[in-house]
């Protein structure tokens, strides 16, 4: 026969075992929840963390590409200033090469043949620098003569109405100003 206390003891055994396996149990049901909250968190983590990388990767990427167009820019710019100040010292060279050739007898001969076409028709009046009026004293008789030291050389028609017929150096020059850019561009 059992006694008492074995019948205790057993009972005790019993309810050990059966709060170890609910134990048992509900340490697996934590340990399987923790398992996949730890899962879920690191999942979103790493999402997170992926999330933010593209982000700067796509600011630096932003940032690069401000930086590229902003050197671009400065290139283009540079190029352009360098280009004008290559047109503009072209420019000048040119200006101080026709006061050279207003010196030479092509210059007179030039001159001479521009006007011919003129001489029939008395009533402009003629404009000019000092120095071509010297030049051409002999040939433009009877017509009414304007000084204008600001010229390179050539002339400026003028008749009575105010129409001009600029056929000044300087206006050639300005009139072939964008031929000149092209040629001289083109060549660099």
């Amino acid at each position: 026969m059992v006694t008492i206390e074995e019948k205790i003891r057993l009972f005790t055994e019993l309810v050990y075992q059966k709060i170890e396996k609910e134990n048992k149990e509900e340490i697996e049901r934590f340990n399987e929840s923790f398992k996949n909250l730890l899962e879920e968190k690191k999942r979103e983590f790493e999402e997170e963390f992926n999330r933010k990388r593209e982000e700067r990767i796509k600011k630096a990427n932003e940032e690069a590409q401000r930086i590229i167009s902003k050197a671009r820019y400065e290139q283009k710019r540079m190029l352009f200033r360098k280009r004008d100040e290559i047109f503009n010292r072209f420019n000048e060279d040119l200006k101080v090469k026709l006061e050279e050739f207003t010196k030479s007898n092509q210059y007179k001969d030039w001159l001479l043949n521009s006007l011919k076409k003129i001489f029939e028709n008395k009533n402009y009046k003629l404009i000019l620098t000092h120095k071509d009026f010297e030049l051409l004293k002999p040939y433009i008789g009877g017509y009414k003569v304007e000084f204008d030291d600001g010229l390179i050389g050539g002339f400026i028609l003028e008749d009575e109405n105010r129409m001009r017929i600029d056929h000044s150096l300087k206006a050639l020059m300005e009139d072939k100003k964008e031929k000149i850019g092209q040629i001289l561009f083109s060549n660099l």
